[in-house]
């Protein structure tokens, strides 16, 4: 690998990895949408298409972490400065990603104990209809004569 062009590769890496978090962002806001309005049927291709992009980004990652490696010191401090940019952009994106992932998570929770909470009136009115069959099949007219 050619130190002279490593520079200019993770430059060009970098922008493919911005031009990744704000399909992924994309993603999120959709997956965002299909969880809120129920519509769980889509949810599992989006979630794959999530992780893709995650793969992706993880590959850049390492590919720039390679290209950066070989850089002497005063190349990356150099690199560091020319990329700053381009770095902001990335974190803010990063920071809007975790965001939209923790409400989509925050979401289901709620949901999840909301829908726990109906199974559990569920189980209790069915015990209580037990109870009360027993009892008026017990006491009625009809079960005497039987």
């Amino acid at each position: 690998m050619k130190t002279e062009d490593s520079p200019t590769q993770i430059i060009k890496l970098l922008e493919h990895e911005v031009h990744y978090y704000e399909k992924l962002e994309l993603l999120l806001e959709e997956q965002k949408k299909i969880i809120e309005e129920k519509t769980i049927d889509r949810l599992m291709e989006v979630i794959q298409k999530v992780q893709n992009f995650q793969q992706m980004i993880s590959k850049l990652d390492r590919r720039i972490k390679k290209h950066m490696d070989a850089l002497d010191d005063a190349k990356r401090e150099k690199i560091i400065v020319q990329t700053k940019n381009i770095r902001a952009k990335i974190e803010s994106k990063i920071l809007d990603i975790i965001s939209l992932e923790n409400h989509c998570e925050d979401f289901i929770e709620r949901e999840k104990v909301e829908i726990k909470g109906k199974i559990s009136n569920l189980k209790h009115g069915k015990n209580v209809i037990r109870g009360y069959s027993s009892s008026v099949l017990k006491n009625s007219f009809i079960s005497k004569k039987l």
